[in-house]
């Protein structure tokens, strides 16, 4: 399916409203036979994790904080349409969804599965890759942006530590629409507790402490700026403020990001252009940001240095063998009846009912490999 087609977004879109309405997610996505190591390799603030591996190869496993029933349900409820999205993203600047994976019979703590990426993040790689193009790897991040933009995606927390890098030095972007996770989680507090990161997050939401405010492609420009002033200079934004607290008062204030000068502890001085791009993300007035595709005008006008890297492709032999593992549990029988009570629950209209009625048959006809969306499984 052509997920950038009007008919696939279609699609797409209604995968996501059906799995959201009965509270469940693809059983063809669910892995079996996944081992991981006893500790965690990294805590996070509502997941952890895990190295583990899988018929040979080396995964990274998300473990989500999740021990109560209700709070599975909520949960997935909150956060199915972006592992749906996230399962039929295809891009080289976009980390790669293997499935999922229960760690107990009872399904009550679930892991999203990717590739292990040893390189680390982005922030990593540049301490021990201190020589590399970073203006290669910013161009990297808007090329993964533009593509989620383009499937009606905000990242929603943008910053180093959610950029990771492949073994040929490619930026890849990760945990993005997470944020919506973490508010499910946790309930929502703060900033911190809504899934971003304080010192990355455009003004506008920095209020936001019922978490009612979703990112936007705007937020995500103000976010990348933020990222590119890290990434050219080894320091974040508001590095001088000790405590989130202060940094949301500088937010409030109208404050911005300070142009590092000569002299600052900083790994590099920026040249005048990068400045002047990242200054033009940080409009206060949303509407006056620099969009992405000027963004990726002005990285490409300023680079002269060759990508000596390898030919990106989105052909991954380990995703293609993940694929087939999830196609060898899809040879489920339809229950076409309950199909179409789902269709009448999410509330599409007569036209809307006969036309996805008429799709979903034959595209689930055509291709068994998507029947374990609709089998009885489901209930």
């Amino acid at each position: 399916m052509d997920i950038l087609s009007k008919e696939g977004t279609r699609i797409l879109g209604l995968l996501c409203r059906l799995a959201k309405s009965a509270g469940v997610y693809p059983q063809c996505y669910t892995l079996k036979g996944v081992e991981k190591e006893k500790d965690p390799f990294q805590g996070g603030g509502f997941a952890d994790v895990y190295k583990g591996t899988h018929k040979g190869r080396t995964i990274c496993l998300k473990v989500f904080r999740i021990y109560q029933q209700s709070n599975r349900t909520r949960v997935l409820s909150g956060c199915v349409r972006e592992m749906l999205m996230w399962a039929h993203l295809s891009h080289v600047n976009i980390l790669p969804f293997y499935g999922i994976f229960c760690l107990d019979e009872g399904a009550r703590r679930l892991c999203l599965v990717s590739p292990w990426m040893k390189e680390g993040n982005l922030g990593e790689y540049l301490e021990h890759h201190p020589h590399t193009s970073r203006t290669l790897l910013v161009q990297d991040v808007i090329e993964g942006l533009l593509y989620l933009h383009q499937m009606s995606i905000a990242h929603g927390d943008l910053k180093t530590n959610n950029v990771l890098v492949s073994d040929d030095g490619r930026a890849l972007l990760a945990d993005f629409g997470l944020s919506t996770l973490a508010m499910t989680t946790a309930g929502v507090t703060s900033t911190a507790a809504a899934g971003r990161t304080t010192a990355f997050t455009a003004p506008e939401l920095i209020d936001d402490v019922d978490g009612d405010k979703p990112p936007t492609k705007e937020s995500d420009v103000w976010s990348f700026g933020c990222l590119c002033l890290e990434v050219f200079t080894g320091n974040p934004p508001f590095y001088r403020c000790r405590r989130d607290v202060h940094v949301m008062r500088a937010l409030q204030m109208g404050e911005k990001p300070n142009q590092p000068r000569v002299g600052d502890d900083v790994c590099s001085i920026l040249e005048d252009w990068v400045w002047d791009m990242m200054a033009e993300c940080w409009e206060t007035d949303p509407r006056e940001r620099s969009t992405l595709m000027q963004i990726r005008h002005v990285l490409v006008a300023n680079t002269s240095q060759f990508d000596q890297r390898p030919k990106a492709t989105v052909k991954d032999m380990d995703r293609l063998a993940f694929l087939e593992d999830m196609g060898a549990q899809s040879r489920t029988e339809v229950d076409y009846q309950l199909v179409e009570q789902l269709i009448r629950d999410v509330g599409t209209d007569p036209y809307e009912f006969e036309w996805t009625t008429y799709v979903f048959r034959s595209f689930i006809a055509d291709k068994p490999d998507h029947s374990a969306m609709f089998s009885r499984r489901y209930t």
